[in-house]
């Protein structure tokens, strides 16, 4: 994962002076902690990624929260979702308190809207304010008609970047991760997989 002095660095290298939209997820592993529920050990995570900002007390109350829907929500497939979607927020509060700490205007989008079941649902569209701001958009997860959180599946904070380009006209998508590219094949898995050099989406734009 990005140390979260190069997160705010490369933003700070695309600032301008219109809106930028940050797309995040949640950091290293902590998916995969989540999944087992294993809060303790993700609030840790975060902790340590953001040991330079005056914001632990921030961190420890949306992990409490997380914790708590863990007690007491009894819908199994609901409760998942909710908690899965707490990295990507973590990780966009964690953000914007960074920026804001620098002077910037930032603040976390919080209008991603989606459609279909737990899980693997599809994004239908952005609810995206018309002002010069440094959004931070969590990816991964939206809110159905209900206000119900949804995650979008694997590569979720991916694909809602490349969405959201295509609602705001983007002309550029930029992809941190832990791989060099696309490959044909999820490289850790498939010992065979190949970078493909270049991609065209139907979205219009060259990935």
């Amino acid at each position: 994962m990005l140390h979260m002095d190069r997160v705010l660095e490369i933003i700070s290298e695309h600032s301008s002076p219109s809106a930028l939209f940050v797309g995040v997820s949640s950091i290293g592993k902590t998916t995969d902690w989540l999944r087992d529920e294993d809060i303790q050990r993700v609030r840790r995570c975060y902790l340590e990624w953001a040991q330079t900002l005056n914001i632990s007390s921030c961190i420890d109350s949306l992990w409490d929260n997380a914790q708590s829907i863990i007690d007491g929500h009894n819908r199994v497939e609901q409760r998942k979702d909710l908690v899965l979607s707490y990295g990507e927020q973590c990780s966009a509060y964690c953000l914007v308190s960074a920026l804001q700490q620098r002077g910037a205007r930032a603040k976390v989008l919080r209008g991603v809207f989606v459609d279909g079941i737990h899980g693997d649902a599809k994004i239908t569209h952005f609810d995206i304010p018309d002002e010069q701001c440094i959004f931070i958009v969590p990816g991964f997860y939206g809110y159905d008609t209900s206000g119900i959180v949804k995650t979008i599946g694997a590569s979720g904070s991916d694909i809602t970047a490349g969405m959201l380009a295509k609602a705001i006209d983007g002309e550029e998508v930029i992809i941190y991760t832990d791989v060099d590219g696309v490959f044909t094949a999820d490289p850790r898995r498939v010992s065979t997989a190949t970078l493909i050099p270049g991609l065209h989406s139907q979205m219009g734009m060259l990935l």
